[in-house]
């Protein structure tokens, strides 16, 4: 290509002055050349953009509306960032709610691509042991597929010094040749050195323009920053923070509650396709552990207007109740209790997760027991400052 090049543009004629030179034209010699490459060049893509006209844009038809692959939280042809702490129940999530779409989607599959487990290792986690010491193990739905890193393949040559670089192609190329549709990828540390910085935003923006050309919806995991305080969720907790939210269709976390140890909740922070229904004011709360009842009905938003918002002693009476289903599963229900994941609990201001339960009982019962040491004329006196003593004269 290049030698063709020059011999078009050769000019072995020069001028010892720069009196009376006129430029030769070479227009049709560009015009030869442009129709050279778009022939020959494979790096020539077709460009992923819808152009439209003055008079075509008021006549524009809108789209279907995407559906929905987990409520409001992510839609068809987005990309949602899905975050929480370290040992949170972040890819016990993503797993149920792959499982879920897999069986809820006909012959679409969803595929996994899990950086932090081997095969092995994802198999043991949904499987435990039954009578007898026999195992059990969960059956994945058809349309379920899972991938890890093969340890037996070594980094070609050309990307032994950034790995990260080279496994970054490897998603766009595995989304190309599998003709994938939905996709969930655990965990984005894998992918770049560090996402903090301008790094987390160029991935993610790298992983929208693969929605836009290969027409997937892909679900991202990722860490949050670590944080010794109890305090509500922001897109502040990304290691990105807000530009890498920004890149981002949807954005929601998963959080610890100060309920129980096997309690969570989720939060959404961020919607570009809509209003943001699971805020600080009505967070959906889960149960971790065994299920009992099939992944997609557990995991599934219900409408949390319908229902009452819960307090903490109604979601502890749900989960402890979800806990007892699940030890010992009704005959004909269905589960073997293998899968490992999340039910719903019911809907909740965030600021009930956030209480110091066990410093407000101490308090409490600090107080009950002061109140058992009061003399007779403490009682006394209390009654008559409370209105309970007129009240029981009056009775």
């Amino acid at each position: 290509m290049m030698e063709d090049l020059d011999d078009d543009f050769d000019d072995s004629s020069r001028y010892d002055s720069a009196y009376g030179y006129r430029p030769p034209d070479h227009s049709a010699k560009w015009a030869r050349l442009r129709e050279r490459i778009r022939k020959n060049d494979s790096t020539i893509y077709q460009l992923p953009f819808e152009t439209l006209a003055g008079g075509e844009i008021g006549r524009a038809k809108p789209r279907r509306r995407p559906a929905e692959l987990f409520g409001p939280l992510w839609r068809e042809g987005e990309v949602a960032l899905l975050f929480g702490g370290q040992g949170i129940g972040k890819s016990l999530f993503a797993v149920q709610l792959a499982e879920s779409i897999a069986r809820a989607r006909g012959g679409r599959g969803v595929h996994y691509l899990d950086f932090e487990r081997t095969a092995a290792q994802f198999a043991e986690r949904y499987t435990l042991r039954g009578e007898g010491g026999r195992p059990l193990t969960y059956r994945f739905a058809k349309n379920f597929h899972w991938s890890g890193i093969d340890p037996k393949q070594k980094l070609p040559d050309s990307h032994q010094k950034d790995r990260y670089a080279f496994l970054r192609e490897c998603v766009v190329q595995f989304v190309h040749n599998n003709d994938v549709e939905v996709l969930i990828i655990d965990n984005l540390s894998a992918l770049v050195r560090t996402l903090s910085g301008s790094m987390g935003q160029r991935l993610m923006r790298m992983l929208k323009l693969a929605t836009v050309v290969y027409g997937v919806s892909i679900l991202a995991v990722s860490s949050a920053k670590p944080s010794r305080r109890v305090r509500p969720a922001t897109v502040a907790d990304l290691p990105g923070g807000h530009a890498m939210a920004d890149a981002a269709d949807s954005v929601f976390a998963i959080c610890r509650s100060t309920m129980a140890e096997d309690i969570r909740y989720l939060k959404h922070l961020k919607s570009r396709s809509g209003p943001v229904r699971f805020d600080e004011n009505c967070v959906a709360a889960y149960r971790l552990g065994r299920l009992d009842d099939p992944p997609a009905r557990a995991l599934e938003l219900s409408d949390p207007d319908a229902a009452p918002p819960a307090d903490a002693r109604m979601l502890r009476l749900a989960a402890a109740a979800l806990g007892h289903a699940a030890d010992h599963p009704e005959p004909g229900s269905g589960s073997n209790g293998a899968f490992l994941g999340l039910q719903l609990l019911g809907y909740s201001a965030e600021s009930e997760h956030l209480r110091d339960y066990q410093a407000e009982a101490l308090a409490a019962h600090q107080s009950h027991q002061k109140r058992l040491r009061r003399s007779p004329n403490q009682i006394l006196i209390d009654a008559i400052l409370d209105g309970s003593y007129a009240k029981y004269l009056n009775d």
